[in-house]
């Protein structure tokens, strides 16, 4: 069920993620808007895509929104003042 599978996916709607075309090209930065399990975005049954808006672009010609597959990102630390 979808409800199961959303338990295991590794990106949530939120997270500020590196995006990397095929896990090797450098992208940009931006935030998780959407996770799909459909085709047509780039999912599968068992492997979601994830849309990305992008914050910064590592070039002007970029769409502002990309979908991608896990292996395409990682995410990025979460800065916490101690102050």
């Amino acid at each position: 069920s979808i409800a199961f599978l959303m338990m295991s996916v590794p990106f949530h709607i939120g997270e500020r993620v590196e995006c990397r075309t095929a896990g090797q090209l450098y992208d940009g930065i931006g935030i998780i808007e959407e996770v799909s399990f459909d085709l047509k975005n780039g999912g599968t049954p068992v492997y979601p895509a994830f849309r990305i808006r992008f914050e910064e672009k590592a070039y002007e010609e970029m769409s502002d929104e990309q979908w991608y597959t896990e292996i395409c990102l990682e995410r990025l630390e979460q800065h916490v003042s101690t102050r």
